[in-house]
């Protein structure tokens, strides 16, 4: 190899280097993009009524500011996901603050639905107009996932009376 075929071939790999380098940096999604992602995780798998997919990104011992445990937040959302049926969830004004191996969302969450009960009446279709609520979600860095640990201002009233007493 002659010195100018040498230098061509450092500077084809120091090019071919930086274009690795590049290509990682913008491949690997930040810090702040993966905690968006659970809670666009999580609003999807509502959407979808899917409580296991949702349940796996709380943490076992998670709770909100009113101090419900992991277990009754499961059973709202479970009945929550039975009592309405094509559920959409609107987020926006997304904020999100990371510090260490600690993150906090705060978004405005817009949820709507049909409510089955009154399909299962015979009645006609009572599709809820939407709730908006402001909540705040701390999420920890465990094993290199993001995981919600608690939240706040967790709309958990959306259930109606009525259809907790129709699920027993």
């Amino acid at each position: 190899m002659t010195p100018q075929q040498g230098r061509k071939l450092a500077a084809l790999i120091v090019v071919a280097g930086i274009f690795l380098a590049l290509m990682l940096y913008f491949a690997t999604p930040s810090e702040e993009q993966r905690v968006k992602r659970v809670l666009e995780h999580a609003a999807d798998a509502v959407q979808d009524e899917d409580f296991d997919r949702l349940t796996e990104l709380f943490s076992d011992d998670f709770t909100d500011d009113t101090g419900i445990s992991r277990e009754n937040w499961e059973r709202v959302v479970r009945t929550g996901l039975k009592v309405y049926s094509d559920i959409e969830i609107d987020v926006s004004a997304v904020r999100i603050e990371i510090d260490g191996d600690q993150a906090r969302i705060t978004f405005n969450a817009t949820a709507q639905g049909t409510y089955v009960p009154s399909l299962l009446r015979g009645g006609m279709p009572q599709v809820d107009a939407g709730r908006t609520a402001n909540v705040g979600l701390l999420l920890e860095r465990r094993d290199d996932q993001w995981i919600v640990v608690r939240a706040q201002h967790l709309p958990l009233d959306f259930i109606p009376q009525e259809a907790l007493e129709f699920l027993r």
